[in-house]
Order: C-alpha cells, then sequence, then structure tokens
C-alpha cells in the first residue's frame, strides 16, 4: 500500500503565507509605529507624568507635579518642569528643569538634576515631612542625587552650592542621607573652597531617635538659622537682624528623641558679627567687629545647656558705664576713665565658659587676664575665676552699683538672658531686674 502526502494547493500555500506575513510581520510593525506615535503626542506624557508622581509622592511623602515624563532608554527617564509641594500646606519647596532617572536593581535609583532650586525657608518644614513619612512607611529608597549647582534663596538671601552629591540608603537598621557640597563665593575661585558636609541618620523600626549633623565653612548664620528652623523660635527672634552680616564655620548638629530635640556647636567659629548691629538698642553698649573662636554649645530650642568659646573684639569702642558695670558684678579690674562717655580700644579678648548656676571668664589679651587694651596698654583684666550666673545677669542689665541708674538692657540682651541656663527662682529674679 503506497502513502499519500498531503499537499496543500497553491494557492492556500499563497494565503497562508500572506497570513503569517500579516501576523508576524506587518502586525507588530503596525503596532510598534502605533506605539512610536502615541508616545510623541503629549497625552501620553502627561499620563507618564501623573503615574511618576504617584511613584514619588509614595517615596518621599511630598506632593510632586510633573509636566511631561519620558522613556529615553529601558529603565532611563527624563521628567521634565519638575515642582516640590508640601504635603499638608502645597507650600513650594523646590522646582527642577528636569530630572533624569536611572533605575538599576543593584544600585538604586541614579538621579541627575538640571537646574535645581530650593526653598530656603521650607526646607525646614519638608524636612519634617520627609522624616515623618520614612517613620511611618520605611520607604526611602536607595538613590545617588547628583546636580552641578544648586540654588537655595527666599525672600532674603540666596546661596549658590556647586558639586552637590547625595547619597540616600536603607537598611534593617537605620536609614540614611549623606551630602556633599561646595558653596559658590561671591569672590574668588571654587576650588579653594572646601567641601562641606550635611549627614541625617534615622534609626528603625521604632525610629523615634535621629541625628542631623552639618560641617560647614564660612556658611551665613541666617542662612543656618532657617536651616535649623531656629527662627521659630522666641528666644531667637531678637537675634535675627544681628546674624545678617555673620558667617559660621564648623559642626552644628540636633538630637533628636521623640518630641524632644538638642542643638549643639561642636569646634566652631562664628566671624565678621558686627557688635554695632548686634546691639539693637538707641544707644550701642560697644562697637566694632568681631568673632568667636573655639565655639561648643549645648542648647534646646529656647535655653543653653553649656556655651564655650573666645570673643576677640577689634577696633571698637565701649560704653563707660557698661564697662563699669561688667566691672562691678563680674570683679573685673578697670583703668579709672574721667568724663569719658565711650572709651576706644584696640582689642577685647575674653574666654567665657557658662554652664548652669556658673559663668567663668578669663581675659586672653596680649598678656595674660587683660581683657581690654589700647595702644597704651591694658585697660582692664580678669584672671580666670568661677562666678554665679546671676552676676552676668546683672552685668548684663546695664547696672553698677547705684539702685538709681535706669535700666539700659537692649532686645539683643532680653533675648540672651532668656537663654542662659537659669533655675526658675533666678529666673523670676532675672525678669525683675530687667523690668526695674
Amino acid at each position: 500500500m503506497t502513502s499519500r502526502r498531503f499537499i496543500l494547493h497553491e494557492s492556500s500555500q499563497r494565503s497562508l503565507c500572506r497570513l503569517a506575513f500579516v501576523v508576524f510581520g506587518a502586525a507588530p510593525l503596525v503596532f510598534c509605529l502605533y506605539l512610536c506615535v502615541a508616545a510623541m503626542i503629549p497625552g501620553y506624557h502627561r499620563r507618564q507624568a501623573a503615574l511618576w508622581e504617584q511613584e514619588l509622592e509614595s517615596k518621599f511623602g511630598l506632593k510632586f507635579r510633573v509636566t511631561e515624563a519620558y522613556t529615553l532608554a529601558p529603565c532611563k527617564y527624563r521628567l521634565e518642569g519638575v515642582q516640590v509641594l508640601q504635603a499638608r500646606s502645597s507650600k513650594l519647596v523646590g522646582r527642577c528643569a528636569s530630572i533624569e532617572v536611572q533605575l538599576d536593581n543593584r544600585l538604586g535609583w541614579q538621579v541627575k538634576l538640571q537646574k535645581p532650586e530650593l526653598r530656603l525657608d521650607q526646607i525646614a518644614l519638608a524636612g519634617k515631612e520627609l522624616h515623618e513619612h520614612f517613620l511611618s512607611q520605611h520607604s526611602m529608597p536607595t538613590a545617588v542625587i547628583q546636580s552641578d549647582r544648586l540654588t537655595v534663596s527666599d525672600d532674603e538671601d540666596t546661596i549658590e552650592l556647586a558639586e552637590v552629591n547625595v547619597n540616600l540608603s536603607n537598611s534593617t537598621d537605620l536609614a540614611g542621607m549623606s551630602a556633599g557640597f561646595r558653596i559658590v563665593p561671591a569672590i574668588g575661585s571654587l576650588t579653594t573652597e572646601p567641601l562641606n558636609h550635611l549627614v541625617v541618620v534615622r534609626r528603625h523600626p521604632a525610629a523615634t531617635t535621629y541625628d542631623v549633623g552639618l560641617r560647614v565653612h564660612r556658611l551665613s548664620c541666617t542662612v543656618l538659622s532657617k536651616i535649623f528652623n531656629l527662627n521659630s523660635t522666641s528666644a531667637a527672634s531678637g537675634i535675627r537682624h544681628s546674624l545678617q552680616s555673620c558667617l559660621f564655620s564648623g559642626i552644628m548638629g540636633i538630637h533628636t528623641e521623640g518630641n524632644k530635640s538638642n542643638y549643639y556647636l561642636r569646634d566652631a567659629s562664628i566671624h565678621q558679627i558686627d557688635m554695632g548691629q548686634v546691639v539693637l538698642g538707641s544707644e550701642s553698649m560697644i562697637s566694632g567687629m568681631a568673632k568667636i573662636d573655639e565655639l561648643n554649645a549645648i542648647f534646646a530650642a529656647s535655653q543653653i545647656h553649656m556655651v564655650q568659646g573666645k570673643l576677640a573684639v577689634e577696633a571698637g569702642r565701649i560704653d563707660a558705664q557698661f564697662l563699669n558695670s561688667v566691672a562691678y558684678h563680674l570683679q573685673m579690674s578697670v583703668v579709672p576713665q574721667t568724663s569719658v562717655r565711650n572709651i576706644a580700644f584696640d582689642r577685647l579678648s575674653l574666654e567665657f565658659n557658662i554652664i548652669p548656676q556658673f559663668v567663668e571668664l578669663a581675659g586672653v589679651g596680649s598678656k595674660p587676664g587683660v581683657v581690654l587694651e589700647d595702644a597704651q596698654g591694658a585697660l582692664a583684666w580678669k584672671t580666670k575665676s568661677t562666678q554665679p550666673i546671676m552676676s552676668l545677669v546683672h552685668a548684663l542689665a546695664y547696672r553698677t552699683d547705684n539702685p538709681t541708674l535706669p535700666s539700659r538692657i537692649t532686645p539683643l540682651v532680653r533675648t540672651a538672658l532668656v537663654w542662659l541656663p537659669l533655675e526658675e527662682q533666678q529666673r523670676r529674679e532675672a525678669e525683675l531686674v530687667i523690668r526695674r
């Protein structure tokens, strides 16, 4: 018996080939062309932008607005017209012309920012919302964020940062952020500016404890106070104007446990302090340009726990009555002055250490113990000694031993008295001294 092969008719073979061409060739080609055309339609980019807004909000807890989103390659995207808003108030935190995102399973998010801007007056509140989100979600992504330049500004201050590099990390024990940047100088070369660092560490699963540390070189004190939200405290409100020209170098940080925060300064210095601006009263008690070096301090939102450092004032003048008040209450020796209201000096040098209950002062001028001096020699001197802190309160109250003299306390001095580490009874006594 011979076998019979099944052979398609020639016309059927042609039809089958045409069908295969349509199914496996033309249809995929048309579908790819459709996707290409659809990806070029503005509506598609807006839909992709909406998806990115949801993704970013779920990761960071802030509101995001993205104008358009593009897919550049597999796992590589570009977001255009990005705005970051506070979650509760919808106030603008920052904006960026464009963001390139590369998603990597091993390295996490690789992000490059183009023309980013941050609102200086919203950083502290946005940081609080970020912390609350990470506290509840534990969802901070691993990421590296880079930008050649970053503008940080508000209605009063503007600073330019360069070579910004931010690393976000997340593990089972803690989450953290480390950032490196340079401050663009108004005059001079950027290459001579040191690298500054910002570090945030949050421990979980409880996550009730976190630390923020900032090491900077010559950063405006007003900018620093806004970053750490110190302007919101009543005790800081009286010194904001006096900080405008000051520059801070060193380490500043926050240690938070639950709802309590302690601030600290370490190996710090404050330069370009205009004493004439610091004293905000109608008459300046002291003038001259000052600096504070070797500054270490621990303080809460409204009270100092410890502060120590060295104060130096160059080429200024001091009110004679104020000098007599300080000399009387702090046991300082002074050269008698006759018929002189303002005493000119070349240098004031003072080492101080303020702790609860006590204050320790000493002159550290050209000779041991010298506090105030001019070209002819010492005008005031004081050897190191420890005294009750109320002695400093009475000295700052601008009084001598004459009780009939009126109080000459300025807003800055009043603020300083609020910050001093006084017990409740001492604070009531200080209030009486202020009101006299």
